[in-house]
């Protein structure tokens, strides 16, 4: 191509020898009469026999009607064969043959001596190939494999930010049309943001934002631009970069805007501040976007990263607090946040200990949302939770009220993994309230149904420390450890593993 705009300037002949010579390369099928009149240079035959073959079914007439031309050049006949151009280019406008034809015919009136007609074909041609239009031309061609490659049609084939950005690059070579030169600065920023080349994606973002001050991609720019710096960690630079947008562009319809207001509260770390300041200025942001845009679709999530963040600061009553908020609101009850704020409520409660309103909860998300993704560790949490009821009052002293709700936790999951500890702490419970038989008699209920565990290790020496120490009975204590294989050692039983249960 180079070498043809180079022609084009310096030698118009030299550029028509070479379509000449490119397009017996690429000529289609003509009738073999013509091919043999036009070897053996006999024009005037072949010119006539050129007109027969033109009058056959799908004969390919845009060829025959340019080699019709040539015929009559070569037979120096370059006033019928200006006029044969002349026609085809009328008849055939879009024929890539038609092309061809002009410079033929700038040829012809060469060698016929009209230098000004010729040259005035010439500058046409040489000007359309450096002009805008043919350099768009070109640049389109590099830009559809760009886009192929940036944002592949095959939903199922990943995006090649890498070869899309070579592709993009080349096209700015060629020279696009200002327009969509602009376009395609962004979108090689973008490629470099999208590689993980946040240097030079951020140094290009910065220098389209000088250099297009007004334009409306500006938005998109300083956006990615926040989106760069807080990749890098540089939270301060993209906490500047978003609040310049929303000030600059303050009555800006595109989407950027509400995303930068929402994307602020990360740059405290939102929703797992590191301090309460952090805390106190990430769900100011929030609740700024949440201000300005209520219905937007991150309005959701910004709801739930409030309360996350309150979570994650032991801040639960206020956790609480916007949950409910969120929850009682008519515009979010068909928001995917809502089964997640309803697990997190639970959760909540539960590490305030408020067990009642935490069950409560948790069943109510089981019933209203039997898809959720956490649908199974809700579950899990309401047994914990069950759990955690008995053992707060077992940490009261509460141990009639704890023995009656493990009795019923027992029943109800026969085969978790804590029932064996939960059998140890009612012989505890008994020996607690100096209950010794009681005590034994509970122990040897756990050694009995779960013997090969650490609370059975527990309560097999705890059987024998009661017996010998608060019942005086050494001979049944040496018989009880004796009786229990692997549990006692040649000083005596053998005391459980160091820490199976976390005693309060």
């Amino acid at each position: 191509m180079r070498r043809l705009l180079l022609a084009s300037l310096v030698a118009p002949a030299l550029l028509a020898a070479l379509l000449t010579v490119s397009a017996a390369a690429d000529a289609p099928l003509v009738a073999e009469k013509v091919r043999e009149l036009m070897q053996d240079r006999k024009y005037a035959e072949a010119v006539e026999a050129i007109d027969v073959a033109a009058a056959a079914k799908d004969a390919p007439k845009d060829y025959l009607a340019y080699l019709k031309g040539r015929a009559l050049f070569l037979q120096k006949d370059y006033d019928r064969a200006a006029a044969a151009f002349d026609e085809l280019a009328k008849q055939f406008p879009e024929s890539r043959w038609a092309r061809r034809a002009r410079f033929a015919k700038g040829q012809a009136l060469a060698r016929k001596g009209d230098f000004r007609g010729a040259e005035l074909i010439y500058r046409a041609e040489a000007e359309r190939l450096l002009s805008e239009d043919r350099k768009q031309e070109l640049a389109d061609i590099y830009l559809e494999f760009a886009d192929d490659y940036f944002k592949p049609a095959d939903k199922e084939q990943k995006p090649d930010f890498a070869k899309a950005m070579e592709f993009y690059r080349k096209a700015l070579e060629v020279g696009p049309k200002p327009a969509e030169k602009i376009e395609v600065e962004l979108l090689v920023a973008q490629c470099q943001q999208e590689l993980g080349e946040l240097d030079e994606a951020a140094g290009l973002y910065e220098k389209f934002i000088e250099a297009h001050p007004k334009h409306a991609l500006e938005v998109e720019a300083r956006f990615r631009l926040g989106e760069c710096r807080l990749a890098q960690g540089k939270r301060a630079e993209a906490r500047r970069t978003w609040q310049d947008l929303l000030a600059e562009h303050a009555d800006s319809s595109s989407e950027r805007i509400a995303e930068a207001a929402f994307r602020l509260s990360r740059c405290w770390r939102i929703p797992q501040p590191q301090s309460d300041e952090e805390l106190s200025l990430g769900v100011a942001a929030l609740e700024a976007f949440l201000a300005r845009f209520p219905e937007h679709k991150l309005a959701g999530q910004a709801h739930l990263d409030i309360a996350q963040s309150y979570v994650n600061r032991g801040r639960y009553e206020d956790a609480v607090a916007s949950l409910k908020r969120f929850l009682a609101d008519e515009r979010y009850k068909d928001r995917e946040q809502v089964p997640d704020a309803r697990n997190l409520l639970g959760k909540s409660y539960q590490l305030q200990k408020k067990f009642a309103e935490a069950l409560a909860v948790w069943h109510e998300y089981l019933s209203l949302h039997p898809a959720h993704k956490a649908w199974s560790s809700v579950q899990h949490e309401i047994i914990q939770t069950e759990y955690l009821v008995a053992e707060e009052q077992y940490q009261q002293k509460k141990y009639a009220a704890a023995r009656k709700l493990w009795d019923e936790f027992l029943a109800k999951y026969p085969l978790d993994e804590r029932n064996p500890a939960i059998l140890y702490l009612f012989g505890q419970m008994a020996y607690d309230q100096e209950k010794w038989a009681e005590a034994v008699s509970e122990w040897r209920r756990l050694v009995s149904k779960y013997p090969d565990t650490d609370a059975s290790s527990g309560g097999q020496y705890m059987i024998a420390v009661t017996l010998e120490h608060k019942q005086g009975k050494l001979e049944e204590a040496l018989r009880s450890t004796a009786s229990s294989p692997g549990a006692t050692t040649s000083r005596g039983p053998a005391r459980p593993r160091r820490g199976w249960w976390p005693r309060a």
